[in-house]
């Protein structure tokens, strides 16, 4: 069952700042690499949906 474009929107944006706040806690236990792709990850993800 499709969502409605505006609710789908919503949840993409939510999931991004899940994984922004991901990287930012990898990063504070010094895990670079895995920053590294959360970050480049998040708005990927997000602008896909678009």
């Amino acid at each position: 069952m499709r969502q409605e474009p505006e609710k789908e929107g919503i949840r993409w944006f939510k999931q991004t700042e899940r994984d922004l706040d991901d990287a930012q806690y990898a990063f504070g236990g010094e895990r670079y690499n895995l920053v590294c792709f959360l970050a480049q990850q998040a708005p990927g993800d997000n602008a896909a949906h678009l």
